[in-house]
């Protein structure tokens, strides 16, 4: 976890997230690692976004599409990290936030 965090802290998402797996992989209770997981995807899909609408010449059903594939990739498993960290800390109201905020982003997606 704290290799995980200094990966993020240098802006190194893919070493940090691979980290955050291992972690993970030794300990799947450690909410740390499972909240950091699913704030490392939201990241990614924010930034998927900024790239999505600096495409200009996609037509609307590309477009779409593409957007919908990063709804997919990113924010659903973002949210299901998200959850096993609220399953272990119930008492977070940083981990229900984000839960809630997320599953209104996806909602029937």
């Amino acid at each position: 976890v704290v290799e995980g965090e200094a990966y993020f802290r240098n802006d190194n998402t893919d070493s940090a997230l691979e980290s955050f797996l291992k972690a993970i992989s030794f300990d799947p209770d450690n909410h740390t690692a499972q909240y950091n997981c699913g704030v490392i995807l939201v990241e990614q899909f924010n930034q998927a976004g900024i790239l999505l609408n600096d495409m200009t010449d996609l037509d609307d059903a590309t477009y779409d599409q593409n957007n919908d594939e990063r709804y997919i990739t990113y924010l659903k498993p973002a949210l299901e990290f998200l959850m096993v960290a609220q399953t272990i800390e119930p008492d977070n109201t940083e981990y229900s936030t984000m839960v809630s905020n997320i599953q209104s982003l996806l909602g029937d997606r």
